[in-house]
């Protein structure tokens, strides 16, 4: 993917903020942040330095709570160019991402959504399908713990990870 079209991608997934000021960005009117993930040197895969993949974090509600719960958390989200996977990459972006948490949560917070009756779980949270190993394994390296499982609305099994941050 060039970085062109990283940008038209990013631009899709976000709705800036419109004409009566509301700063909400997401879609689902909760705060998130997309980084594009480059790779800065050139390689046998990519002999240009290109965009290999991209990262979230968002707040969004919580799949093991019951439909309509007030409990939102937030969690990390990322996807990688084909080319890129076992490289540590994803290692390196996730262990990049838990460093700045802070900074970037405070800045989620700031988007704000006027719904201050939300309950947000510790931590920062990451889900996986059930048979994506290596993406466990990478949040396993960084910290992360399994808790539990659930079905996604696509009736997918997926595995849920949290670490304390």
């Amino acid at each position: 993917m060039t970085i062109s079209q990283t940008i038209d991608w990013m631009l899709s997934s976000c709705v800036l903020a419109s004409d009566d000021n509301d700063t909400t960005i997401s879609q689902e009117r909760q705060p998130k942040i997309i980084f594009a993930i480059r790779e800065l040197q050139p390689s046998t895969t990519f002999p240009e330095p290109k965009v290999i993949g991209t990262m979230g974090i968002r707040r969004l509600a919580t799949p093991l709570c019951p439909a309509g719960s007030n409990r939102v958390r937030w969690e990390l989200g990322y996807g990688f160019h084909a080319g890129a996977w076992g490289k540590g990459y994803a290692t390196e972006a996730v262990k990049g991402a838990l460093g700045h948490f802070g900074e970037i949560k405070q800045i989620l917070e700031g988007q704000g959504t006027g719904d201050e009756a939300v309950i947000v779980a510790d931590g920062l949270w990451a889900a996986t399908a059930e048979g994506n190993l290596g993406s466990q394994a990478v949040l396993r390296k960084c910290g992360f713990g399994f808790v539990g499982e659930f079905v996604d609305e696509l009736g997918r099994k997926n595995l849920d990870f949290q670490v304390l941050v």
